[in-house]
């Protein structure tokens, strides 16, 4: 089955917060919704608003997993620095859950940049959680703690819609999505940066072979 992950709402870098907003999320989410009647979407609580969970909440659709705390961008993959304990990092993430959602569960965790420790896991088994999401980047011998992982292999579940539809992506997911779920990852904020309608194409030739 092909299951899609969204990373990035609202987005990354406040100095493009006027064009990664809500309004074009929303443009984003009608031409997605057209093709999955569901997904995941990491939310990063450190730039979530009160528009943004009203949306959310609105929306059952969407799935929302925690997407690290303020995804840092200063060149620093691993979000949490090696000198916090498993219980810093617990309260950090346990501080994010609710801002976006204080009596919600959210079982899902997408590392930014897809890098994880071994602490990290350890605190969200403490909290809870069920599901990791990984992608290129990631160690894929790191001890989870019995936490599910999905994986996004790259190149052809995990990238830009141009860039996927010319590496021959779709054949993939076409092919494998009928062994075993397979996760799609997108980024909203890529393909509103290289205009919708590459997203647009590259999901109807996806529905075209996948229905």
């Amino acid at each position: 089955m092909l299951r899609l992950r969204v990373d990035d709402f609202p987005g990354t870098k406040p100095e493009e917060f006027s064009r990664h907003n809500l309004v074009n999320f929303k443009e984003f989410h009608r031409i997605v919704a057209e093709h999955f009647s569901s997904y995941v979407l990491g939310v990063i609580p450190a730039h979530v608003h009160e528009s943004h969970l009203v949306w959310l909440l609105g929306h059952p659709e969407v799935c929302p997993a925690l997407h690290g705390v303020d995804h840092r961008e200063d060149g620093l993959l691993n979000e949490f620095p090696p000198y916090l304990t498993v219980d810093d990092i617990a309260k950090k993430l346990l501080q994010g859950l609710f801002k976006i959602y204080p009596s919600t569960p959210i079982d899902t965790y997408i590392p930014p940049h897809n890098v994880i420790d071994h602490a990290t896991c350890q605190a969200l088994k403490m909290l809870g959680f069920k599901m990791v999401m990984g992608g290129p980047g990631m160690d894929r011998g790191i001890n989870l703690c019995g936490l599910e992982l999905c994986y996004s292999e790259f190149p052809w579940e995990y990238g830009r819609s141009d860039e996927l539809l010319v590496r021959g992506s779709i054949e993939h997911l076409a092919r494998e999505s009928t062994k075993r779920d397979v996760w799609l990852t997108l980024h909203w904020p890529w393909e509103l940066n290289i205009g919708l309608h590459h997203l647009e194409k590259y999901l109807c030739e996806l529905g075209r072979v996948i229905r």
